[in-house]
C-alpha cells in the first residue's frame, strides 16, 4: 500500500518530463453518467500547450463521447517490488484533431508501424496535471495491509 506521507509532489515540468518517456497511459471519461478508464497509446506534443495527443482506432465508440468534453489521463510507473516509481496525471478537454496539416504533425509522433490505418487522434491540452514520486517505507515503518484499503464495497454500482 502506498501512502502520501511517502510520496513526493512533482513540478509541472518534471511531469511532462515523465510524461514524455512512456507511451502507454489511461484515458478516463465518463460513459453512462459512470466513470470508465481504457488504456491507450499516447505521446506528448510538447509544442501544443502541454498536450497529450491519444491514438484511437476510427470504429472507437468512445471518440464521439470525448470529443469536446473533459477527460482525465494518467500514467505511472511503479515498481511494486520496490515499492518505488511515479504517478502522474492530468485533466484537460479532449478534441478530435481534424487539420490536415495538423494531422500529419502529430501523426509523426508515432512510428510508422505503430499507426493502424484511419487512427483517430484526440488531443488533449493538461491544463491540471500533478504528479508524485512515490518512495519506499523503510520495513519496520511500513503500515498494515488492508483487505480493503479505502474504499467500502459499492454495492449501488452493480447492476
Amino acid at each position: 500500500m502506498f501512502d502520501n506521507g511517502h510520496a513526493q509532489n512533482l513540478s509541472r515540468n518534471e511531469c511532462l518530463r515523465l510524461l514524455s518517456h512512456a507511451r502507454l497511459g489511461r484515458l478516463v471519461v465518463i460513459a453512462d453518467a459512470l466513470p470508465a478508464v481504457h488504456p491507450v497509446l499516447f505521446r506528448v506534443d510538447d509544442t501544443d500547450d502541454d498536450a497529450v495527443v491519444v491514438r484511437l482506432s476510427a470504429e472507437s465508440p468512445w471518440i464521439p463521447a470525448i470529443h469536446n468534453q473533459v477527460v482525465a489521463f494518467h500514467v505511472d510507473d511503479i515498481d511494486i517490488d520496490t515499492q518505488t516509481g511515479w504517478s502522474v496525471s492530468g485533466v484537460g478537454q479532449a478534441t478530435l484533431i481534424t487539420d490536415v496539416a495538423d494531422l500529419a504533425r502529430v501523426s509523426s509522433l508515432y512510428p510508422t508501424t505503430a499507426a493502424p490505418p484511419g487512427a483517430s487522434l484526440i488531443r488533449i491540452p493538461l491544463c491540471l496535471i500533478h504528479g508524485q514520486r512515490i518512495r519506499s517505507y523503510p520495513r519496520d515503518l511500513a503500515p498494515e495491509a488492508s483487505s480493503t484499503g479505502p474504499f467500502r464495497d459499492c454495492k449501488e454500482f452493480r447492476g
